[in-house]
């Protein structure tokens, strides 16, 4: 029987995911990913601000899915900008990111905008919808 160092990033992510059950496997994913959008948008890694972040997010989850952005995000456990704060810095905690001194957790509550109360990220996604009442 061989056994796993406990350092494995494979575990350590596992071992997140069974610990924060709010969050799926594919927020983490789609945190990532967002991240390498903006990283590939501003052709180098910079350091990201927690409105840079949402906001990338947003963009990056409007392209991907359209008019289902905001609800295939909140089947993954994502229906704030705090709960993205806790998807980032649970990757902080396994090592996946890292935070500068700066970088605050309370800074993702302070983002004042999502899909239903700033439009910029995807309103040219989502087209509004037809008046069907006479």
């Amino acid at each position: 029987m061989s056994t796993v160092p406990p350092e494995d990033p494979k575990l350590k992510f596992e071992a997140m995911i069974a610990a924060h059950p709010a969050l799926r496997r594919e927020a983490y994913d789609v945190v990532l990913e967002a991240i390498r959008f903006l990283q590939e948008k501003q052709e180098k890694q910079t350091h990201l601000s927690a409105a840079e972040l949402v906001r990338g997010l947003l963009e990056y989850a409007a392209g991907q899915y359209g008019p289902f952005a905001a609800a295939v995000l909140g089947e993954w456990g994502l229906h704030s900008p705090a709960d993205v704060g806790d998807a980032v810095y649970n990757l902080i905690g396994i090592g996946r990111l890292a935070a500068s001194e700066d970088d605050d957790p309370g800074d993702f509550p302070k983002v004042e905008f999502w899909f239903d109360n700033d439009p910029a990220p995807v309103s040219a996604v989502i087209p509004p919808l037809p008046k069907i009442d006479g």
